[in-house]
């Protein structure tokens, strides 16, 4: 009876474990603000496994990244004046995607 109560405990924390997804928080550009210019975005990721590669989307798919080891930042982005959704996603080595996203302006906020 003990090995099978340690053997459920084992298998529960390995579960447990196995479906965390990586933790990420966009830095830049700043939610809801005004920007003149956006030349990176700028993240943190965070995986109690090992975080493996990310990527992002601007506006559900309209403009994709490649992707790029997870903690390296996106750099030479260019972006149009407008009203902008930005999801950054990562993996880690279990397959499990974690995201974060938020919406930016680029120019004032009279373009669209």
């Amino acid at each position: 009876m003990k090995k099978v109560m340690l053997l459920f405990v084992f298998l529960f924390c390995i579960n447990f474990v196995f479906a965390l997804s990586p933790n990420v928080s966009i830095d830049y550009p700043l939610e809801y603000a005004a920007h003149t210019s956006i030349d990176s975005i700028n993240y943190t990721v965070v995986d109690d496994i090992s975080a493996s590669s990310c990527w992002y989307t601007i506006d559900d798919g309209i403009t994709n990244s490649s992707a790029v080891v997870a903690g390296t930042n996106f750099t030479s982005v260019s972006l149009n004046p407008g009203r902008y959704n930005l999801t950054v996603y990562c993996n880690d080595s279990l397959s499990n995607i974690g995201n974060d996203n938020l919406g930016f302006v680029v120019g004032n906020f009279n373009d669209s």
